[in-house]
């Protein structure tokens, strides 16, 4: 291959070692897979399969071969001779038969499925330098690429022409909506009318609601809740379902929600797609403890065990454990948890909060952002993730800093991948714009934050003419309705589009701007989120029973949190991952952990509540719903410590040191 764009250092390394490879190349370049150790024992001699294996890693980490096979690092020698469980001094055998090592190549090549690097191969490098010029553009957001889910110009993604022609009637029955704007606005009428009565006519009997006359106009002042008491009857319920929960290790609770889910039977390698590795159960139950624990490989792995093995676990991780198949994990775990008769006594998965985790990340990042109020002077990460009625966590997302945008919760629903199907989702308040309230009202989603700046909300109408008695002034602002007909089909096309995957939540407040400021059919989608945002805040302020189920969902979030934050304790609770993937693989794990233990619990509150129902003792069958199963003191997050000492030990001898020049010691430091 010519190499005069190279400096004279780059070329004479080209193809070569530089220098040992790093413990994370190490584990992932250099570990022998079954079907690769079944390749090698055709070779015979020691020798032979020692050379045959260092060549194959030394293609699959550099590209090439070397013109000497035996000229590597040591530790690659010794970590390839350990795996084949031969002395590494065998390698310099190797070397003697020339014949023999270009044989093992051409065996090498057709197994790993390589190709000679030729000028057809020059060319596709080429394309791909060009490609790798045009994505750093394209993240710029200095051009589109057509047909592309992240890189696509929003505006041209949506629907239109013949395209939403032909799905205009199937978007429309898919989201009760009429083409006809008319029936619309007429029902919206009536609606917000009705609202508006409702909160005059009881205004008298709501004596958490005050109405302040200002120069400015009138105010609304809400009393906060007051917390609501547990009976006694539920306080000892909750006592005997958790003392006759069993005790149990983290590592045991995973591997027996394995056992009645399958679990680890999603996670397939990267290249393969299959899950068909020995004892693969056991390597992903301990990656995922580890990831969520905070506590890095080397706090698992067990040499004696094959599947514990921290170089066996490094490469399972890195080809198994992605966002793609903790997603298809996750989704058995809803799903089990959905088929539990106790988890509909909970509620029947149509309601949803969304909150976010935050993690300070200590390491250099792009990924991280900054707020002194959550991170201090460092910066941090917030892992966005929804919690279902069930208890269950059915998507997350990863934003550097703090969430200042709701778009991101309509983007959680409509990517989320279970068979959950949320409609109302509560939230904090988090920038829920009027243009937010008109998207979510318009996929038919109810959005309902519990909200931190009431005074400051503005109330619309759309009859100028209607009195309101002492609602009057406050809804004293008119919506153009007019602007909403005028572009109703395109809001609808809009919606059709999100709905069907044609352009993403977070990119479409691009399509809904034009310079800075929102198009016609931005300020349309606004004017219809005016009337959603106001049927809201007033159902907010005129029913307490409403704020209360608001508060009761956010605070099930708030537990899973707790949950969350107990699992992840080692490393002072610190992400200290540097790209956004491996935060999103990490927190994801953690997701999955979280959502095991849900599921173990409310299987045996089950049991638990089955044997006290039999004995007499719950009191009031109607505490079970305000049981919950974000229990986890039966749990144990850190191990098990053993107490045993030796003999020579106790009679005064010392332990040997450790040897740094190991295999074992080398691979220890791959860090989480």
């Amino acid at each position: 291959m010519p190499v005069e764009f190279l400096s004279d250092e780059q070329a004479a390394q080209y193809g070569r070692y530089a220098g040992d490879p790093t413990p994370e190349q190490l584990s992932n370049f250099f570990f022998l897979s079954e079907a690769e150790l079944a390749l090698i024992a055709e070779r015979r001699r020691d020798h032979n399969q020692l050379g045959f294996a260092v060549q194959l890693c030394t293609l699959r980490f550099l590209g090439s071969f070397l013109p000497n096979p035996v000229q590597v690092p040591s530790i690659v020698v010794r970590h390839v001779a350990d795996q084949l469980h031969l002395p590494a001094r065998v390698i310099a055998r190797y070397a003697l038969r020339e014949e023999t090592r270009y044989q093992h190549r051409r065996i090498i090549v057709a197994a790993l499925g390589y190709c000679d690097f030729d000028g057809g191969q020059a060319v596709r490098l080429i394309r791909w330098l060009y490609a790798q010029l045009a994505l750093s553009a394209l993240r710029r957001r200095e051009v589109f690429a057509p047909g592309s889910d992240r890189y696509g110009d929003p505006r041209a993604e949506l629907l239109h022409g013949v395209a939403w022609d032909a799905v205009s009637n199937d978007v429309c029955r898919a989201l009760n909506r009429s083409l006809d704007p008319q029936p619309e606005l007429e029902r919206l009428r009536l609606e917000l009318d009705g609202a508006y009565r409702e909160v005059e006519r009881t205004l008298l009997q709501n004596t958490a609601l005050q109405l302040d006359g200002q120069p400015g106009g009138t105010r609304l002042r809400l009393t906060p809740l007051e917390p609501a008491p547990d009976p006694p009857s539920l306080q000892r319920l909750q006592q005997a379902v958790a003392q006759r929960l069993p005790a149990v290790p983290l590592a045991a609770l995973l591997l027996e929600v394995h056992a009645f889910t399958g679990l680890a039977d999603a996670f397939t390698h990267v290249t393969d797609g299959t899950s068909t590795l020995r004892d693969l159960p056991l390597s992903v139950t301990a990656v995922l403890l580890a990831q969520a624990c905070n506590i890095g490989l080397a706090a698992v792995a067990a040499p004696e065990v094959q599947a514990l093995t921290l170089s066996r676990l490094s490469w399972v991780q890195q080809n198994y454990v992605r966002a793609e198949t903790i997603t298809a994990a996750n989704a058995r775990l809803v799903d089990a948890q959905f088929a539990l008769p106790l988890a509909h006594t909970w509620g029947g998965g149509e309601v949803a909060s969304a909150d976010g985790l935050r993690f300070v990340v200590p390491v250099r990042t792009l990924h991280a952002g900054w707020n002194r109020k959550y991170f201090g002077s460092q910066r941090g990460v917030t892992y966005y993730n929804f919690t279902s009625d069930q208890f269950t966590g059915f998507h997350g997302i990863v934003i550097p800093g703090t969430l200042r945008d709701s778009l991101f919760i309509l983007a959680g629903l409509l990517e989320q991948q279970t068979r959950l199907d949320p409609r109302e989702i509560m939230a904090d308040t988090h920038g829920s714009s009027d243009v937010v309230f008109g998207l979510f009202a318009l996929l038919g989603y109810r959005f309902s934050p519990r909200l931190a700046d009431l005074p400051d909300q503005r109330f619309w109408r759309l009859d100028r003419e209607a009195d309101y008695g002492a609602l009057d002034d406050l809804s004293r602002h008119v919506v153009d309705e007019g602007l909403i007909a005028a572009h109703w089909e395109d809001m609808l096309r809009l919606a059709g589009s999100l709905k069907l995957g044609k352009v993403k939540a977070t990119a479409v407040m691009r399509t809904l701007q034009r310079g800075g400021s929102l198009s016609g059919l931005g300020r349309a989608i606004a004017e219809f989120g005016r009337v959603e945002k106001t049927l809201f805040l007033l159902n907010y302020v005129g029913d307490e029973a409403y704020r209360r189920r608001i508060l009761r969902q956010i605070n099930r979030g708030e537990q899973r949190h707790g949950v969350g934050r107990a699992v992840f304790h080692g490393r002072k609770g610190e992400l200290r991952q540097k790209y956004r993937e491996g935060m999103e693989d990490q927190l994801g794990a953690l997701g999955l952990v979280v959502n095991a233990i849900v599921l173990w619990n409310t299987r045996y509150m089950g049991v638990a509540l089955d044997d006290l129902r039999q004995a007499g003792k719950i009191e009031n069958e109607r505490d079970i719903s305000r049981l919950t199963p974000l229990l986890h003191g039966h749990i144990r997050m850190l191990g098990t410590y053993e107490f045993k000492l030796p003999e020579e030990i106790a009679q005064g001898q010392l332990r040997p040191l450790r040897d740094p020049d190991t295999v074992q010691a080398y691979l220890e430091q791959i860090e989480l």
